[in-house]
């Protein structure tokens, strides 16, 4: 088990507990530390190696200090609803560090809630029109979901995911963004009708002393019958400045 601080690769074989069995064949890589104003930030990719759909899950990320002592515990809710066999799934968590005490981090999938086990569904969202734009420290992705099948896709939610030049996961942003009551819509606050469509924007900033993204994707996946379906992407958007 192998880990690099920065924006540098780390790497953590996981056991996953679900009921009365334990496996493993799920890494965490692509990872990176870095901090965001006064927050230290952890943020990186879990790729699942087994044969197994993971449908409900969370992730466990420990902040580090220098001498490899975890300081603080976060359990977050990833990018997307699933993990599934041979795909991976994105995170990233803060801990507010103004004393910079914070230096890295480790993550593993959250074994309370313990994950849930099955088969997604095949997908049915589209994202078109899909365009990213960066002023300043701040990028900002719009697209359009639609949802092609004959049954309503409840919750539909969106996720932008910023790497830097070597691969490394710097951010992962969640629409929608705008807060309850605050009159904005976007995916993830209204459910999709059958053949209905949706635009959503979402902005993040990047982190402390990185001027660009080297590679911005972007993903949306929901649920149909609370259970989750396969993820719509779109790679490597281009960023106008």
């Amino acid at each position: 088990m192998t880990q690099r601080q920065g924006t540098r690769v780390v790497k953590w074989v996981l056991l996953i507990v679900g009921g009365a069995f334990v496996f493993g064949g799920c890494v965490v890589q692509h990872a990176s530390s870095s901090r965001l104003d006064t927050n230290a930030l952890f943020a990186g990719e879990i790729h699942n190696y087994t044969g197994v759909d993971i449908l409900a899950h969370e992730v466990q990320v420990d902040f580090l200090d220098k001498s490899g002592n975890v300081i603080q515990s976060a359990t977050v809710i990833p990018c997307l609803r699933s993990l599934q066999s041979g795909s991976s799934e994105f995170f990233e968590a803060q801990s507010n560090d103004p004393t910079l005490l914070l230096a890295a981090g480790r993550a593993r999938l959250a074994g309370d809630p313990a994950p849930t086990f099955g088969h997604v569904l095949r997908g049915s969202l589209t994202l078109s029109g899909a365009r990213a734009s960066q002023t300043g420290g701040l990028v900002t992705v719009n697209a359009v979901a639609s949802n092609s099948s004959a049954e309503g896709v409840s919750t539909p939610k969106a996720c932008a995911i910023a790497k830097d030049a070597r691969g490394d996961v710097l951010r992962v942003a969640v629409a929608p963004i705008s807060p309850a009551g605050s009159g904005g819509v976007g995916v993830g606050s209204v459910d999709l009708a059958p053949g209905a469509s949706r635009g959503f924007s979402l902005t993040f900033s990047l982190p402390n002393g990185v001027t660009s993204v080297g590679e911005l994707d972007l993903y949306a996946d929901g649920l149909q019958n609370s259970i989750p379906m396969t993820p719509t992407s779109v790679q490597h958007l281009t960023i106008a400045r």
